[in-house]
């Protein structure tokens, strides 16, 4: 009696499908495990409130500028804010704080509170690692405030 051939294409069939499989398991097993990348935790409030907050910033005028003494670096950077009221002079006593956060994570996170030199704000803060970072300025007087993200790079 002759042994007749098997062919190989049912055992690739099940090779090709339990390599899908262990690759799909895999990213499930890495998605469930890995940081969500939620960079705020309140986003569905703030968008609601985002056009009465526009609305906000728009009645008040206030301009900000963001700027660092020695240039952008990884360590004790100076950073001064510039806050103008409507009509161009300095908006004096004001409490006025910096948020540095990474785009892609919520882990590195940090906020500085500003101190009040005649209408520029300054501090300190340092930035754990390279890449890109908003820096959020946020600035309150008198129930009344304003936020203005910048993007910088390290």
């Amino acid at each position: 009696m002759e042994k007749k051939k098997r062919s190989p294409w049912p055992i690739a069939i099940v090779a090709f499908l339990s390599v899908i499989v262990a690759v799909n398991f895999t990213f499930l097993y890495l998605a469930i495990k890995s940081d969500d990348g939620l960079a705020d935790a309140d986003y569905y409030r703030k968008g609601l409130l985002y056009n009465e907050k526009i609305a906000q910033e728009r009645m008040l005028g206030w301009k900000i500028d963001l700027s660092f003494a020695q240039g952008l670096k990884r360590q004790a950077n100076i950073v001064t804010v510039d806050i103008k009221d409507s009509e161009g002079r300095p908006l004096e006593n004001a409490d006025v704080y910096l948020v540095l956060k990474r785009p892609a994570t919520d882990r590195f996170d940090s906020s500085v509170a500003l101190v009040d030199r005649d209408g520029s704000y300054t501090g300190t803060v340092s930035i754990p690692l390279e890449g890109y970072w908003y820096m959020e300025v946020r600035a309150e007087r008198s129930g009344m405030s304003v936020e203005k993200t910048f993007k910088v790079k390290v």
